[in-house]
C-alpha cells in the first residue's frame, strides 16, 4: 500500500468515526428529558438545572437521575480524592511553619500566605464535598420533588409568572460563575506553563516549576517528588472546579426557585377578588386562601431544609473565603506590579520570574475576583429570598380582605402574621447570608489586609 493509499484510509476511517461520534451526540441530546428522572423534563429543561447537575453526574452524585452509569465508581474515585486531599492540606501546613521558620527570606513570605489561602481552598473543598454530596445528597432530592411540586409547568402560567425573567437572569449568573472559577483553576497550572514556554524561547532552556509553592526540606525538583505533585495538583483543580460550581448553582438554583416560587405566591394571593355579593365566589376564596396557606407551609419547609444543609457551609465558606481574599489581595499588591508593568515586561523581553513580585498580579487578581464573585452569589440569593418571602404578607394584605366574612378575614390574618416572618438562608445561625452580609465581608477583607500591609511595611 502506498503513502497516499494510506492516508486516504486514514481520512476515511477519521470521517466515519467523527459522523458516528456526531450521531450520538445528536440523539443524546434529542433524548435529554426522556431519561428516568426525579422530577418532570419541562421543569429540568426551563429551570436550567441539568446545567450544573452535569458537574455533579461527574462525580456519581447526580440529584435528577434516577440511576447513572458508573456511578459508585465515581463516587469511590471521589472519595480517593478528597482522602488525599486531607494529607495535602497537613503538607501545607508543614510549609507553612517551615517559611514562617524562615521569614527572612523574601521568597517564603510569599510561600507561607500562599499555603494560608490553599489550605483554605483544600479545606473548603472536603468540607463542601462531604456536608453536600457525602452527606447532603437524599436530602436534596427529597426537595427537588417539593420545589417541582409547585412550579408552573403549563406554559400559561409561565408566560403570566414571567418565569421566562428567573430563568434568562440564573442562566447570565450560572455563565458568569462558571467563566470566573474555571478561570481561577486554570490559571494556576497555566502560568508556569507559559513561563516555562517564553524560558525556552528566549534561552531554549526549560526550568520546571511548580504549580502550588510548597516550602519542604528536601529537593521538591526531584522527579519522585515532583511529578506525583504536578498530577495530583492538576487533579484537584480539576475537582475543585467541578465540586465548588456543581455546590454554588446547586444552591442558587434551589434558592432562585424557592424565590420565584414565593413571589407567585405573593401575586396569586393579591389577584383574590370576588363580587360584594357573590357568596359562592367568597366560598372559592377561601378554599384558595386555605390551599396557598399550605403551599406556603411546603415552601418554608423546603427553606428550612435548605438552610439546614447549607448553614454549616456558608458559616464556614463565609470565613474561609475572607481568608483567603484578603491573603491573597495581600499577596496580589504586595507583588508591587501592575497589570501597565507586567505587559511592558514582556515586551521588552525581561525575565518572568514565578518568585514573589513578578506575576502575582496575574496569577492571583483573577482569584480574589472568583472568590468574591462565590460569596456575593450566595448572599445575593438568600437576600433575595428573604424579600420574596416578606411580599407573601403584602400580597395577602392587597387581596380583597377588606369586603370578605370573619371568616376569611381570620384566615387572612393568620396567613400574613405567619408571612411577616421572614425566611433566611443562614450560616450556623450565626450570620444571615443576605447583602449586608457581603458588605461586612468585603470591609473586613479590607481591615485585614491593611493590617498584613502595615506589618509588611514596617
Amino acid at each position: 500500500m502506498s503513502m497516499f493509499e494510506l492516508i486516504d484510509s486514514l481520512k476515511i476511517q477519521v470521517v466515519k468515526k467523527t459522523t458516528i461520534w456526531l450521531q450520538n451526540l445528536k440523539l443524546k441530546i434529542q433524548n435529554f428529558g426522556r431519561v428516568k428522572t426525579r422530577v418532570s423534563p419541562r421543569f429540568i429543561q426551563f429551570s436550567d438545572f441539568f446545567w450544573c447537575d452535569k458537574y455533579l453526574s461527574i462525580l456519581g452524585y447526580s440529584v435528577i437521575q434516577e440511576s447513572q452509569v458508573n456511578e459508585n465508581r465515581q463516587k469511590n474515585l471521589c472519595f480517593v480524592t478528597m482522602a488525599v486531599s486531607v494529607l495535602y492540606v497537613a503538607l501545607l501546613m508543614f510549609s507553612f511553619v517551615l517559611s514562617v521558620l524562615n521569614l527572612m527570606d523574601g521568597d517564603n513570605l510569599f510561600i507561607a500566605i500562599e499555603n494560608i489561602a490553599l489550605s483554605g481552598a483544600v479545606f473548603l473543598l472536603i468540607l463542601e464535598w462531604y456536608l453536600l454530596l457525602h452527606n447532603g445528597h437524599e436530602k436534596f432530592m427529597k426537595i427537588m420533588a417539593k420545589v417541582d411540586e409547585h412550579y408552573p409547568h403549563n406554559g400559561i402560567d409561565q408566560v403570566e409568572f414571567n418565569t421566562e425573567k428567573y430563568l434568562k437572569w440564573l442562566k447570565i449568573i450560572t455563565r458568569i460563575h462558571l467563566v470566573l472559577t474555571w478561570s481561577a483553576h486554570i490559571q494556576f497550572p497555566l502560568m508556569p506553563f507559559l513561563h516555562q514556554i517564553y524560558g525556552w524561547m528566549r534561552s531554549k532552556d526549560i526550568a520546571w516549576e511548580h504549580v502550588m509553592a510548597i516550602n519542604l526540606p528536601f529537593d521538591t525538583m526531584h522527579p519522585l517528588f515532583y511529578w506525583p505533585k504536578i498530577l495530583y495538583e492538576f487533579w484537584l483543580l480539576l475537582y475543585m472546579g467541578l465540586i465548588f460550581i456543581g455546590n454554588d448553582m446547586l444552591y442558587t438554583t434551589l434558592t432562585h426557585l424557592v424565590t420565584m416560587e414565593l413571589n407567585n405566591l405573593a401575586q396569586i394571593i393579591s389577584e383574590i377578588d370576588w363580587d360584594d355579593e357573590d357568596e359562592e365566589g367568597e366560598k372559592k376564596a377561601i378554599d384558595e386562601i386555605k390551599k396557598l396557606s399550605g403551599i406556603h407551609q411546603q415552601l418554608i419547609e423546603v427553606t428550612d431544609e435548605l438552610d439546614d444543609i447549607y448553614s454549616p457551609l456558608l458559616f464556614i465558606n463565609a470565613f474561609s473565603c475572607l481568608l483567603m481574599l484578603c491573603t491573597i489581595a495581600f499577596l496580589t499588591v504586595v507583588s508591587k506590579i501592575s497589570m501597565i508593568s507586567m505587559i511592558f515586561l514582556i515586551i521588552k523581553n525581561c525575565e518572568l520570574k514565578s518568585g514573589g513580585g513578578h506575576y502575582f498580579m496575574i496569577k492571583y487578581t483573577i482569584s480574589v475576583v472568583a472568590i468574591a464573585w462565590k460569596f456575593f452569589i450566595q448572599c445575593h440569593f438568600g437576600n433575595a429570598l428573604t424579600d420574596a418571602s416578606l411580599k407573601v404578607s403584602d400580597g395577602v394584605y392587597k387581596s380583597a380582605w377588606h369586603k370578605a366574612s370573619s371568616k376569611y378575614r381570620k384566615l387572612a390574618l393568620l396567613f400574613m402574621m405567619r408571612a411577616q416572618k421572614a425566611q433566611k438562608i443562614t450560616g450556623w445561625k450565626f450570620i444571615d447570608i443576605n447583602m449586608e452580609t457581603f458588605y461586612w465581608f468585603i470591609q473586613t477583607a479590607h481591615s485585614y489586609y491593611s493590617f498584613l500591609s502595615g506589618v509588611y511595611d514596617s
